[in-house]
Parts: C-alpha cells; structure tokens; sequence
C-alpha cells in the first residue's frame, strides 16, 4: 500500500472504524520513518497505545515546523512555491487551508496527546478560495476536540465556498473546483 501522507487523514477515519490495526500500523510506520535520523527515539510500547508509540515523532514534526512561523504570530507561513498539498499553486504567507490543519496539529498535539502522556515540553494572504480551507476544523471535529473557530466564521466560510466554488462553476451544475480567485466573474477555476 502506498501512501501520500499529506492527503492521508482524509481516508484515516474511515480506515481507523473499518480496518484499525492497518491504519495504527500505518501512524506507527510513519512516526518511525520521522524518526529514522535517531534511531535512539524509536521504541515501540505497544502496551501504552498508539498515542505513546508515536508521541516522540509528533513532537518532532511539531518543533521542526516553528521554523516556518516567521513572523512569531503562531501560524506558519507558505514561501511562494507549492508547498502544500495543492501542487501547482503557490501560496505566499499565510494559507487558510495551510493554516486551519496547523491549528488543528496544535490542538491535537498539545491539547489531546501531550497532556494524556504528560509530556508538556515546550488571514489570508492566500490568493485563492480553497474548498479545503476547513479541513482542519473538520479534523478536530472528527476527533472530539474544541472547534477551531467559533460557528458564525465556520459558516461564513462554507458560504464563501459554495458561493465561489460551487455556484460561480458553470451555475453550480458541476462539481465543486478546488479553488476559485476571489475576484473571478467568468468562474475560472484556480
């Protein structure tokens, strides 16, 4: 089976109520590729759960990503090339969509994972209306935790989404695009 892990969580729900122990093997392969430079943090702990086996590489990942908050304000910021799962756009500051799974990497990790284990170490510049743009808020939602955004902004984006992404295609008589420009009267799609 072969993975792209960015677009992963989408089906990790579904794999995780149908077929747990690929989708678990699957974050623990994962965790352990992260982690492959230092072997000397790789340890398996089956007994403990998922959430212990695969901690270390979670807080990695997380540490590595500071870097990419250049302006300290707490998200991360997109440097001009695609560097984000929509492969041929790019994306200059901060990206909705970018941002959003940030947010919700960060509650997930902090919120959720660090506290249970008890390890408690340490806008839109985007030029596009992402159809993804709440993904992370889906996630969060599909994981029990608090909701990123407060309803009116969720729903105002579902709004804007449709609007642009769904009725600005051809009237709405076909699927939705990925990404539409804001600015767009013909519907050309991003």
């Amino acid at each position: 089976m072969s993975c792209t892990y960015d677009l992963h969580f989408y089906a990790s729900f579904s794999l995780l109520e149908l077929f747990p122990k690929i989708e678990l093997n699957i974050q623990r392969d994962f965790s352990k590729a992260v982690l492959s430079e230092d072997g000397s943090k790789v340890s398996s702990r089956r007994g403990y759960g998922i959430g212990v086996d695969v901690w270390p590489a979670v807080r990695t990942v997380m540490e590595y990503m500071e870097q990419f908050d250049r302006n300290d304000d707490g998200l991360i910021e997109n440097d001009g090339f695609p560097d984000q799962t929509y492969d041929a756009w790019t994306v200059h500051g901060i990206s909705v969509y970018c941002g959003c799974l940030w947010l919700a990497a960060l509650q997930a990790a902090v919120a959720a994972m660090a506290q249970h284990l008890g390890d408690n170490g340490s806008s839109s510049n985007s030029k596009s209306i992402q159809a993804d743009q709440l993904a992370g808020q889906w996630y969060t939602a599909s994981s029990g935790l608090a909701p990123l955004f407060d309803e009116f902004k969720t729903r105002s984006a579902l709004r804007k989404i449709y609007d642009f992404n769904v009725m600005k295609v051809k009237g709405g008589r076909m699927d939705a695009v990925n990404g539409m420009h804001p600015n767009e009267k013909s519907g050309q799609a991003v």
